[in-house]
Formats: structure tokens, sequence, C-alpha cells
């Protein structure tokens, strides 16, 4: 049975910053490191709380630990993208990906490390 409300989390934002973290002299990296300090992400267990505080019933997916999260997405009637810092820095390949699988009508909210 699908699951009404998903929430998609996905820590996408450590493979963003990632080729940036142990040579930062460039400006670019210096940039890219610093957008990434101070989006301040949240851990993935506080966005689980958060995701429950809002809505007890639904469902979290991980992305790298739930080989399924697609299949499940599709199928529900609400997603709910999990941006653990608080613009959702590096989730665009993932936006796209679930705009390809959701059903037509299916709604696509966001919950941010912020709690907005």
């Amino acid at each position: 049975m699908a699951s009404p409300v998903v929430g998609i989390y996905s820590p996408a934002l450590d493979e963003e910053i990632a080729p940036f973290a142990e040579s930062y002299r460039g400006p670019l990296a210096k940039y890219r490191r610093v957008v990434w300090y101070t989006a301040a992400p949240r851990t993935e267990q506080y966005m689980r709380d958060l995701f429950r505080a809002v809505v007890p019933d639904g469902l979290f997916l991980n992305t790298r630990t739930d080989p399924d999260w697609g299949h499940r997405a599709a199928a529900a009637d609400v997603i709910v993208l999990l941006y653990p810092d608080s613009i959702g820095l590096g989730f665009w390949p993932l936006e796209r990906k679930i705009g390809r699988l959701r059903k037509d009508w299916a709604a696509i909210r966001v919950l941010n490390g912020r709690r907005r």
C-alpha cells in the first residue's frame, strides 16, 4: 500500500562540496566552501524528527539508504522535499527526477532545515 505522504531526504550537499574539501585555493572553491558552511545543513535525524512533527503518518525516505525510494515517491499523493539547509543547495537533480516520477496531480511541498 502506498503512503499518501512521503518525505524525501538526500544529503546531496556533502557530495557537492566534497571535491573542494581538501584544496580550496581557487576563488570558486573558496566561494563554494563559504556557501556550504553558511548553509548550516541539518542532520538526517533532525530532518526525520521535523518531518514526523509536521506529518506524523508520513513515510520518511532517504535516497541513499532506501533503494526503493523512487517507486514509493511515484505512488505518493504528496511529496515533501526535505532540504537539510535553508535553500535546497544541491537538490536540483533530485527535484528533476521527482518531477518525472510523480503522478500528474501529486502535490510537491518543501520543508527546510529552518522549519519553513
